[in-house]
């Protein structure tokens, strides 16, 4: 009778304690005084709307996995000729200059893509003009410095000495420059001269050989100094017989008749840089002042050592007992010649040939026949 007079929906606990929609309404029965109730569980009512909420809690979610995933697409291809620019970059700090960017499509980028490679063509001619100078600059260095005393100047260190106690120094003489331009005019000789250094140094390199000076028609070179070793006085002995090889090859090549006069002496040195704008690896030392007074006074195409040179090396470089040379401190000192005993040799195999007997000898005077 309660609900005869009413109508409405709510959410009332239902028959097992448990919410309900619940709607009701009277009946509109004469006679009757009745109303009617329909109920219904709050999930079944709300059901349709908790998945429109669900279906449209993943269609966002979904729709913004779209957005993210066009928008990292559309920002990638955005910075992609960025990226290529900084990578480019990153290149050529590290010296590759090989890559260039991409100018085909017609854009902003492409403008700027086209500014870079320039710069980045720019960046790679002068280095390799800097490559060259560099190049230059170390085939110089090498031309006055030794190769380790090289790298100590390009190091920072401008004082440097060095001391050794086994080095063997040659000083060789040539002469027959002044008659040479005399006769065949001053380049042909300055192109021979130029022609004789560069032959001692290439072959000098891997001998450990290192030429110190060349000034005038003096060359001195010594061996043991930058790179100590125990065989320095076979090298450097070595070295002069092949100096007096080569002089034979820029002999016939430019038709001159120079020779060489050598003087070989081993012993303690020093050296060190010398200067600070116009720089130079100087040596001094007994061994380079007796080395030059041998070389003075030493006949051509000769090498003259002195006594503790021959001791080292007799068993591999038979020579002579020379006269002995009184130095400028009024020292004698005793001397060997090598060099001679080859052309000694060679006259010993044209005279065998001529049938002459071991008795004749070429050191005998010769003695002058009388007319009849």
């Amino acid at each position: 009778s309660r609900l005869a007079c009413q109508s409405g929906t709510q959410i009332i606990p239902g028959y097992y304690n448990t919410d309900v929609l619940s709607s009701y309404a009277p009946l509109n029965i004469q006679g009757v005084n009745w109303g009617i109730v329909s109920e219904m569980a709050l999930s079944e009512a709300y059901a349709p709307i908790n998945n429109l909420q669900d279906y449209l809690l993943v269609s966002v979610v979904i729709l913004i996995l779209l957005v993210s995933l066009f928008a990292t697409i559309v920002a990638e291809r955005f910075t992609r000729p960025i990226d290529l620019m900084v990578q480019y970059s990153r290149d050529a700090e590290s010296s590759d200059l090989i890559n260039q960017l991409d100018t085909t499509a017609q854009n902003e980028f492409s403008e700027l893509a086209q500014m870079f490679n320039r710069v980045v063509q720019q960046i790679r001619q002068k280095t390799t003009v800097i490559e060259q100078k560099e190049q230059e600059k170390e085939k110089l260095l090498l031309n006055i410095l030794p190769r380790p005393v090289a790298e100590r100047w390009r190091q920072g260190k401008t004082h440097v000495v060095d001391q050794a106690q086994q080095v063997t120094v040659l000083v060789i003489q040539i002469a027959g420059l002044e008659n040479a331009s005399n006769q065949l005019g001053y380049q042909t000789v300055a192109d021979g001269l130029d022609e004789l250094v560069t032959l001692l140094d290439e072959k000098g390199e891997p001998m450990d050989v290192e030429r110190f000076n060349c000034f005038g028609d003096r060359y001195v070179a010594a061996c043991g100094l930058t790179k100590p070793r125990l065989d320095h006085t076979k090298q450097a002995l070595d070295f002069a017989q092949n100096a007096l090889t080569l002089i034979k090859e820029v002999n016939q090549k430019y038709d001159l008749s120079l020779s060489l006069q050598i003087g070989i002496h081993t012993g303690a040195v020093t050296a060190a840089l010398i200067g600070q704008r116009k720089f130079q690896y100087d040596l001094w030392g007994e061994p380079i002042n007796i080395a030059n007074q041998l070389a003075q006074k030493t006949e051509a195409n000769t090498i003259r050592v002195t006594q503790s040179v021959y001791e080292r090396a007799q068993d591999l470089f038979p020579g002579d007992p020379d006269q002995s040379v009184v130095l400028a401190d009024n020292r004698t000192l005793s001397t060997w010649v090598l060099g001679k005993t080859g052309i000694r040799d060679l006259i010993g195999e044209i005279t065998s040939g001529l049938g002459l007997d071991d008795e004749d000898s070429l050191d005998a005077p010769i003695e002058a026949e009388s007319d009849p």
